[in-house]
């Protein structure tokens, strides 16, 4: 009977901490805030260039990163498919 005075007494409260669901939630919502920034920047960097001439070429960018992947070959290829991957 003592010893069941004694843990009851040693156990503290659920406090009614932050839960590991939802710090995986809050990340997940920042990462792909940030990703919707990159996203939204890299359009608007597209249609500026389209109407201003500027030394910036985001599609010449792109053209050429999917040219270093596919210059790798198979491996490349498989490289910017797990690359999209992240982006979807």
């Amino acid at each position: 009977m003592l010893l069941h005075k004694v843990v009851s007494l040693t156990k503290k409260p659920n406090q009614g901490g932050i839960g590991m669901a939802d710090v995986t939630s809050t990340v997940q919502n920042a990462a792909s805030g940030v990703v919707g920034v990159i996203k939204a920047l890299i359009v608007l960097f597209v249609f500026v260039n389209i109407i201003y001439s500027t030394g910036f070429d985001p599609i010449g960018g792109i053209v050429d990163l999917v040219n270093t992947f596919l210059d790798g070959g198979f491996a490349g290829l498989l490289a910017l498919l797990v690359f999209l991957s992240f982006l979807a």
